[in-house]
Formats: structure tokens, C-alpha cells, sequence
């Protein structure tokens, strides 16, 4: 329900600001944020699933995406998935863009990083409604992993 709500929170903020454009500037650090933590509980919840039946731990401690992109790519190939298609692509994309932007998820929720330093962060030239849209491309690619990896697990040994 977690994931769910981080993602359905941003989408309703993003319809938000199209309908009053005003809010934008100070919803977009709430709605990267949320759309970020939707990812990273995707991913930690994937891992935990279905990564045990391969040899892949729960990874919790983590907040580093690309550390979490890894293991889930281990659990897909601990499930014998080789071929990596333009979806499996288009989604790392967007994992590593994000990680890109908000290594430890610190960017779009402080000011400021650990040492007290302005963290500069680029969102004036973000198209919310554009990202939603991608952000929803991404929870079906994650739902269509989810089906694909229970269907190979319910026909394990």
C-alpha cells in the first residue's frame, strides 16, 4: 500500500498544479520526492519477494537506487530473464535518472545536505504532467514484473 500511496500522492498533486498552475513551485519537491520513494519501494518490495527464491536477500537498509536497480536485475536473471527489452531499457533509464538526480533520496526532501550545503536542484524546466505519465509507465512495468516473477515462482520446483 506504501508504494501504491507514494505514487497516487504525487499523481493527485500533479493534477493539482495543472489545475492551478500557481502550485506548482511548491508542489514539485513533494511530487519528485514521492514519485522517487514510489520507486524505491517498488524495488525494495520486488527484491523481497521474489528475490529469496534465487538467492537474493531483502534489501531494506539501502536507499541508493542504483544499488537496488542491480539487485532486482539479479532476480530477474536468478529467474532466467536474458533478454532484456526495450521495456526492461526504458525503465532503467528511469531508475538511473533518478538516481542520477537524488542518489540517497536526500535532494527533493532537505535544502541543504548533511555538511549544511545548498543541495541545487534543477525543477523549473520539469513537465510534472509529463513524468506522471512516465511514473505510470513505470508502476506497469513494475506490475507486470510482479505477475511475470509470481507466475515463475508458483511454477518452481
Amino acid at each position: 500500500m506504501m508504494m501504491t500511496g507514494y505514487k497516487e500522492g504525487a499523481d493527485l498533486m500533479v493534477k493539482r498544479t495543472l489545475d492551478d498552475s500557481r502550485k506548482r513551485d511548491s508542489l514539485v519537491f513533494p511530487i519528485v520526492f514521492n514519485y522517487r520513494q514510489f520507486i524505491e519501494l517498488s524495488l525494495k518490495y520486488l527484491i523481497a519477494t521474489y528475490g529469496h527464491t534465487v538467492g537474493i536477500q531483502a534489501n531494506w537498509k539501502d536507499h541508493e537506487l542504483a544499488i537496488l536497480w542491480q539487485e532486482f536485475i539479479k532476480v530477474l536473471r536468478g529467474y532466467g530473464h536474458r533478454d532484456f527489452n526495450e521495456g526492461d531499457q526504458a525503465a532503467a533509464q528511469v531508475v538511473a535518472e533518478f538516481a542520477k538526480v537524488d542518489p540517497q533520496s536526500f535532494s527533493y526532501r532537505y535544502p541543504v545536505d548533511k555538511k549544511g550545503r545548498p543541495i541545487p536542484l534543477r525543477h523549473d524546466e520539469l513537465n510534472l504532467a509529463q513524468l506522471a505519465a512516465v511514473m505510470t509507465a513505470l508502476d506497469n512495468y513494475f506490475s507486470g514484473c510482479d505477475g511475470y516473477l509470481d507466475h515463475l515462482q508458483g511454477a518452481g520446483p
